[in-house]
Protein backbone atom coordinates (compact mmCIF):
# COMPACT_ATOMS: atom_id res chain seq x y z
CA UNK A 1 0.00 0.00 0.00
CA UNK A 2 1.55 3.35 -1.15
CA UNK A 3 1.15 6.12 1.80
CA UNK A 4 1.36 8.93 -1.06
CA UNK A 5 -0.89 9.20 -4.03
CA UNK A 6 0.56 8.77 -7.73
CA UNK A 7 1.75 12.64 -8.81
CA UNK A 8 -1.77 14.24 -9.80
CA UNK A 9 -1.23 17.51 -12.90
CA UNK A 10 -2.59 20.18 -12.68
CA UNK A 11 -4.06 19.61 -9.11
CA UNK A 12 -5.33 22.72 -6.99
CA UNK A 13 -3.79 24.07 -4.39
CA UNK A 14 -7.13 22.47 -2.04
CA UNK A 15 -6.84 19.50 -3.36
CA UNK A 16 -3.16 19.68 -2.84
CA UNK A 17 -4.44 20.01 0.47
CA UNK A 18 -6.70 17.39 1.09
CA UNK A 19 -4.15 15.00 0.10
CA UNK A 20 -2.07 16.74 2.57
CA UNK A 21 -4.57 15.92 5.69
CA UNK A 22 -5.28 12.30 4.63
CA UNK A 23 -1.41 11.47 4.37
CA UNK A 24 -0.89 12.99 7.64
CA UNK A 25 -4.10 11.89 9.66
CA UNK A 26 -2.64 8.13 10.47
CA UNK A 27 0.45 10.36 12.31
CA UNK A 28 -1.86 12.30 14.77
CA UNK A 29 -3.10 9.46 16.56
CA UNK A 30 0.07 10.41 18.92
CA UNK A 31 -0.87 14.20 18.92
CA UNK A 32 -4.32 14.03 21.18
CA UNK A 33 -2.59 12.12 24.22
CA UNK A 34 -0.09 14.45 23.89
CA UNK A 35 -1.78 17.61 24.15
CA UNK A 36 -3.70 15.90 27.11
CA UNK A 37 -0.31 15.33 28.62
CA UNK A 38 0.59 18.91 28.31
CA UNK A 39 -2.81 20.01 29.62
CA UNK A 40 -2.35 17.87 32.80
CA UNK A 41 1.42 19.43 33.37
CA UNK A 42 0.26 23.38 32.55
CA UNK A 43 -3.16 22.71 34.87
CA UNK A 44 -0.80 21.37 37.49
CA UNK A 45 2.07 24.39 36.92
CA UNK A 46 2.37 27.76 38.09
CA UNK A 47 1.17 28.48 34.25
CA UNK A 48 -2.19 27.75 34.84
CA UNK A 49 -5.01 26.53 32.28
CA UNK A 50 -5.12 29.81 30.37
CA UNK A 51 -1.96 30.68 29.58
CA UNK A 52 -1.45 27.00 28.72
CA UNK A 53 -3.92 26.79 26.66
CA UNK A 54 -2.71 30.12 25.16
CA UNK A 55 1.02 28.87 24.76
CA UNK A 56 -0.54 26.11 22.18
CA UNK A 57 -1.64 28.78 19.80
CA UNK A 58 1.43 30.83 20.21
CA UNK A 59 4.17 28.54 20.56
CA UNK A 60 2.40 25.28 18.61
CA UNK A 61 5.48 22.79 19.29
CA UNK A 62 5.09 20.17 22.04
CA UNK A 63 9.13 20.15 23.50
CA UNK A 64 8.83 23.74 23.23
CA UNK A 65 5.42 24.27 25.40
CA UNK A 66 6.76 21.27 27.86
CA UNK A 67 9.98 23.23 28.45
CA UNK A 68 8.59 27.04 28.78
CA UNK A 69 6.15 25.54 31.32
CA UNK A 70 8.97 24.04 33.64
CA UNK A 71 10.76 26.81 33.23
CA UNK A 72 8.42 29.33 34.03
CA UNK A 73 7.30 27.01 36.81
CA UNK A 74 10.78 27.18 38.03
CA UNK A 75 10.88 31.04 38.19
CA UNK A 76 12.85 31.14 35.29
CA UNK A 77 14.15 34.58 33.58
CA UNK A 78 11.69 35.67 30.69
CA UNK A 79 15.05 35.91 28.39
CA UNK A 80 15.70 32.13 29.03
CA UNK A 81 12.54 30.84 28.55
CA UNK A 82 12.28 32.78 25.05
CA UNK A 83 15.86 31.63 24.21
CA UNK A 84 15.20 27.70 25.37
CA UNK A 85 12.14 28.00 23.04
CA UNK A 86 13.67 29.61 20.13
CA UNK A 87 16.42 26.84 20.19
CA UNK A 88 14.13 23.96 20.52
CA UNK A 89 12.25 25.08 17.60
CA UNK A 90 15.20 25.89 15.23
CA UNK A 91 14.52 22.92 13.39
CA UNK A 92 12.07 24.32 12.23
CA UNK A 93 14.09 26.89 10.08
CA UNK A 94 16.12 24.13 8.58
CA UNK A 95 12.06 22.05 7.59
CA UNK A 96 11.54 25.07 6.02
CA UNK A 97 14.89 25.60 4.17
CA UNK A 98 14.19 22.11 3.05
CA UNK A 99 10.80 22.65 1.71
CA UNK A 100 10.79 26.26 0.37
CA UNK A 101 11.90 25.20 -3.28
CA UNK A 102 8.55 22.86 -3.14
CA UNK A 103 6.14 25.86 -2.43
CA UNK A 104 7.53 28.68 -4.81
CA UNK A 105 4.87 27.75 -7.16
CA UNK A 106 2.06 29.00 -4.22
CA UNK A 107 0.30 31.94 -4.21
CA UNK A 108 1.82 34.59 -0.94
CA UNK A 109 -1.61 33.72 1.15
CA UNK A 110 -0.83 30.84 1.09
CA UNK A 111 3.38 30.70 1.75
CA UNK A 112 2.14 32.89 4.67
CA UNK A 113 -0.04 30.73 6.31
CA UNK A 114 1.37 26.99 5.87
CA UNK A 115 5.07 27.77 8.22
CA UNK A 116 2.66 28.13 11.19
CA UNK A 117 1.34 24.29 10.44
CA UNK A 118 4.70 22.92 9.67
CA UNK A 119 5.07 20.02 12.40
CA UNK A 120 7.66 17.66 12.57
CA UNK A 121 4.99 15.18 11.19
CA UNK A 122 4.19 17.43 9.02
CA UNK A 123 7.48 17.89 7.47
CA UNK A 124 8.19 14.38 7.72
CA UNK A 125 5.25 13.34 5.11
CA UNK A 126 5.38 15.96 3.10
CA UNK A 127 9.17 16.16 2.26
CA UNK A 128 8.99 12.30 1.76
CA UNK A 129 6.01 13.20 -0.68
CA UNK A 130 8.25 15.82 -2.58
CA UNK A 131 11.09 13.10 -2.76
CA UNK A 132 8.96 10.65 -4.20
CA UNK A 133 6.71 12.46 -6.44
CA UNK A 134 8.29 16.18 -7.15
CA UNK A 135 7.01 19.52 -6.65
CA UNK A 136 3.99 20.21 -7.35
CA UNK A 137 3.79 21.47 -10.94
CA UNK A 138 6.61 20.09 -12.08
Amino acid sequence: MTVFPARRPNISPRAGLLDGMRAIAPLLVGVAPFGLIFGVTAAGSAVGGGLGYASSLIIFAGAAQLATVQLITAGSAAAVVIATALVINARHLMYSAALAPHFRELPARWRAALPYLLTDQAFAVSITRYLRCGSPGR
